[in-house]
């Protein structure tokens, strides 16, 4: 045997030693160093246009945002339009539709239309074969 193997461990524990340092200082939490990010704020309501085309006319649509119900109708042309006020944060919004078409219904589909506060024109569709629950997501 070559060495000692004493003066090896000790060399190989002063190695891992020199890298705790930089190691500790690349890995530690920034803490009160970095400003967190502004929250948007949900408090300024906006106004967005939403028009909606169907397939197959549907008994009932509701719209909700954020688990509340911002607006709900019962359904008796294949196009409505409606001003939702909700807020919009520069993220985008989630908004969920319950479509209640007939459960033995074929194949129908809604597309939804969401004119955004800054006028952007945003488009998506929902399909379902019966009831449709989704959530969609405007950007």
């Amino acid at each position: 045997m070559r060495g000692s193997p004493l003066l090896r461990a000790f060399i190989a524990f002063l190695a891992i030693g020199l890298t705790a340092w930089p190691l500790g200082r690349l890995t530690r939490h920034a803490g009160a160093e970095s400003t967190p990010q502004p929250v948007a704020s949900l408090d300024k309501v906006t106004t967005a246009h939403l028009a909606l085309t169907f397939t197959h006319l549907p008994r009932r649509i509701s719209v909700l945002h954020l688990g509340k119900e911002i607006w709900a109708s019962e359904v008796k042309d294949t196009e409505i339009e409606h001003d939702l006020s909700l807020p919009w944060p520069d993220e985008g919004v989630d908004l969920r539709f319950v479509i209640e078409w007939l459960e033995d219904a074929p194949l129908a589909a809604a597309r939804v239309g969401i004119t955004a506060p800054d006028g952007r024109d945003l488009e998506q569709s929902i399909w379902s074969r019966g009831p449709a629950d989704a959530v969609l997501t405007f950007r």
